[in-house]
């Protein structure tokens, strides 16, 4: 064999595997197009093209245990975006996304109400890409398929799960701590071939289990996500994880400026006032006598605290730190003590070294809020200043749970707040369309019940919390106040667990408790938990009339005439929206319009049948009714008839038939 076709045969030879491995990748692509691995997939509907967020996208960075990962909240935008659009995408951790809220009582959902008062003649797209449990590496993989939806803006908020969070150098669901290796592993994730291999690989190793996943659900969701439950202050791997969160972000942030995509970043906020260290640790190099004589010194100061005397406890501490000042504990009760002293300056000082020094970081310690301003700075991003915001309006100017739920995520009027910054942030760098100003703003509601956020929304919270709260690494038991009637609140609860278990959708959470709000007359709470659901999905026909029902029942007959208007013009074919707005121009003497919207009841369900006979009997009854009224009494008399036909102890037309009668006879 000559030179030449030896060297051809070996080139041959060394191609094979690899055209084998583009057939077998040409293969599976037209077996499966993606569509349950991307972050979107575009959806073609009768009202239009769409792109539709894949709730189970997070799956590709839970690896070999993808039933851990967290659905991120649905969500849609227009495939074909206009000038009149308003797109922002938010994005980060569970924060972001909400926890422990849903829908309207997220930061994206409080956001995209506020841009709503704001820009009443703009459309609105807010899409919430918040995904519990996962870190900056989630947001910089993320990152080109979320500039390639054009957005207008991306905001960020990401940073408390850098070391836990998946792929995290502490967490159950890492791949070692080479964030080069990491990064290539989710670029190989693109590939079929590579997604087929690992899933095999996955299903083999659970075989082996005994059909065991590679995560124990059985934990606590918190000891799920922590393989290494103590990370000492000066461990290479806090390092490691601050200079893997740094170099994150700016690539994140340069793939944005490449696309010209502006982007807003926010630091982090906690809870230092009353959230204890999870874990703190004493300086290694003490010997046990040293040991022991702290912890003298120490218990002695907490007691005296618990005491009511901060003086004398503050000497005590100091003893304490004489022989060990980097403990985490008695950072945080020598804040304690000296925010009792009325000290706030030191105690803030100390609280925040409190954080600093957990061996738990659960929550983001301090430098990495030092790298989020650091790379603003550097890429020119605008930057929130959330921590100081909580800080002004927090007590003292020491975090705590008037705004927080536990140890770092936001109450709902917390989320406000951060809404509330992050839309002065975005005028100040020209982010937002004229007309705009830090007034309106700053005026922007934050009671609750004025931004579609009810209170079974808050028993949503309040049970996820106190779930969190009840496990591993607390201490204690968080319970948030809900604020209810007596009579209804066990239905709230009973709706929200079934909600919380999975059992039932968030809809259908609200949608349950607003008809049994209607049976129970509380009919101002079930029209908020029925605004509530209109506010989320605006073109749902149904919801605007169970508005409708619920306005016409607080006698509230203009509104009520107005939602069931909204109704009729979102599906022209619905014969009860056309009879609820008949009904209430019945009670506004509207008779010309009520007559009309009766008459187009009657045809809608002759099309398709939707009344029963009962309530087709009485829309007859007030069109005889409207009839009368606009003196047309021969056609009055035929629907009272045509009403009695269909039900003869229809008693109100039996009654104003027998009068029409007489008043004819006369």
């Amino acid at each position: 064999m000559s030179r030449s076709k030896r060297i051809t045969f070996t080139v041959i030879l060394l191609l094979l595997p690899a055209l084998f491995l583009l057939l077998v990748e040409g293969g599976l692509r037209r077996l499966d197009d993606g569509s349950d691995f991307a972050l979107a997939r575009k959806v073609v509907e009768a009202e239009g093209e769409w792109w539709e967020i894949n709730q189970n996208v997070a799956r590709r960075y839970f690896g070999m245990a993808p039933e851990f990962a967290r659905q991120t909240e649905e969500g849609r935008v227009r495939f074909s975006k206009s000038p009149q659009i308003l797109r922002v995408i938010c994005l980060g951790e569970s924060s972001m996304a909400g926890f422990p809220y849903n829908k309207n009582a997220t930061l994206p959902g409080i956001l995209r109400t506020y841009l709503q008062m704001l820009l009443p003649q703009r459309e609105v797209e807010v899409l919430n890409l918040g995904i519990a449990a996962t870190n900056s590496f989630t947001v910089r993989d993320l990152m080109p398929e979320v500039v390639a939806l054009q957005p207008d803006v991306i905001l960020i908020y990401v940073g408390h799960n850098e070391f836990y969070g998946a792929l995290g150098a502490g967490s159950n669901f890492h791949l070692g701590t080479n964030r080069s290796l990491i990064n290539l592993y989710l670029r190989l994730l693109r590939w079929r071939t590579f997604r087929l291999l690992q899933e095999v690989i996955r299903k083999a190793s659970r075989a082996v289990r005994g059909g065991k996943s590679a995560a124990d659900f059985t934990a606590p969701v918190m000891q799920q996500m922590a393989r290494e439950q103590t990370i000492p202050v000066e461990s290479e791997l806090r390092q490691l994880t601050e200079r893997t969160f740094e170099q994150n972000l700016l690539d994140a942030l340069a793939v944005a400026q490449r696309a010209r995509v502006p982007v807003v970043i926010s630091d982090l906020v906690c809870n230092l006032r009353e959230q204890p260290p999870f874990v703190a640790l004493a300086q290694a190099s003490l010997t046990p006598a040293e040991k022991q004589r702290w912890q003298a010194a120490f218990t002695a100061g907490w007691q005296h605290l618990q005491a009511g005397r901060p003086d004398s406890a503050l000497v005590r501490f100091a003893a304490a730190a004489g022989i060990d000042s980097t403990h985490a504990e008695l950072c945080y009760r020598q804040a304690q003590a000296w925010q009792a002293r009325g000290e706030v300056k030191e105690a803030a000082h100390l609280f925040a070294l409190s954080r600093d020094r957990d061996a738990l970081p659960f929550r983001a310690p301090g430098t990495l809020n030092a790298i989020i301003h650091r790379v603003s700075a550097q890429r020119k991003v605008p930057l929130v200043e959330m921590e100081r915001t909580f800080g002004e309006r927090s007590p003292l100017g020491l975090i705590g749970d008037e705004f927080i739920c536990e140890h770092l995520h936001p109450t709902v009027t917390g989320y406000a707040m951060m809404a509330k910054a992050f839309l002065q942030r975005l005028l100040a760098a020209g982010l937002l369309p004229t007309g705009s100003d830090a007034t309106a703003i700053a005026r922007l509601p934050e009671e609750v019940r004025q931004l579609n956020i009810t209170a079974l929304d808050e028993e949503f919270g309040r049970l996820r919390v106190l779930q969190l709260t009840s496990e591993w690494p607390f201490r204690k038991k968080v319970d948030l106040e809900v604020a209810l009637p007596a009579e209804v609140a066990p239905l709230a609860t009973q709706t929200a667990i079934r909600y919380v278990n999975r059992e039932i959708t968030w809809a259908q959470a609200h949608l349950n408790f607003g008809d049994q709000l209607m049976q129970h007359k509380r009919f101002e709470l079930a029209l908020a938990e029925f605004r509530a659901l209109a506010a989320q999905y605006p073109g749902e026909a149904g919801l605007w009339e169970k508005q409708g029902d619920a306005l016409f029942s607080l006698q509230d007959y203009e509104a009520a005439r107005s939602a069931y208007a909204q109704a009729a013009r979102l599906q022209p074919t619905s014969a009860f929206a056309h009879a609820g707005v008949g009904k209430a121009c019945m009670f506004l003497a509207r008779l010309a319009e009520a007559e009309a919207a009766l008459a187009r009841a009657i045809q809608c369900d002759d099309m398709r049948s939707q009344f029963d006979s009962s309530y087709r009997s009485f829309v007859l009854y007030l069109w005889g009714g409207a009839l009368t009224n606009l003196q047309r009494y021969a056609e009055a008399e035929q629907k009272l008839q045509a009403a009695l036909a269909i039900d003869p102890h229809n008693k109100l037309a039996g009654d104003f038939l027998a009068t029409l009668r007489s008043r004819l006879q006369e």
